[in-house]
């Protein structure tokens, strides 16, 4: 019984192959076409003024819609995102500052600017009635 053990994992392993090797062959395959294509040469533009830093594709690659083609590297763009960066930053340690409240100082000075503006109407509202 030992004996026959091999032959017959020797055997169920060619008859799988062999199958395998048939089902691939009745599968559909790419198929290929013989022709003549015009080149076509499309202007590439940027929306803002870079140096290329890198060319992502070579000649004769083909791409898709939405492809990167270039890297650009623009000093401008990287000053103007550290900026917005830099404002972003104020911005939440403004909200934090608001988030824990005014000192009593800041109420106090808050307070006396809305009475003097105060003030200030009601003498506008005075001369306008005299006159």
């Amino acid at each position: 019984m030992n004996k026959k053990l091999p032959v017959t994992l020797v055997t169920i392993g060619a008859v799988a192959v062999l199958g395998l090797g048939l089902w691939k062959a009745q599968q559909p395959g790419a198929e290929a076409f013989q022709g003549q294509m015009e080149v076509q040469e499309v202007d590439v533009a940027s929306k803002v003024s870079a140096r290329i830093a890198d060319i992502l594709v070579k000649e004769g690659d083909v791409i898709t819609v939405g492809s990167p083609l270039i890297r650009l590297d623009s000093p401008e763009v990287t000053a103007k995102l550290a900026q917005a960066t830099a404002a972003q930053e104020a911005a939440q340690a403004t909200a934090a500052k608001a988030q824990k409240g005014a000192r009593p100082q800041e109420v106090e000075i808050a307070r006396l600017n809305w009475q003097r503006a105060q003030a200030a109407a009601d003498l506008g509202v005075s001369s306008f009635s005299v006159q």
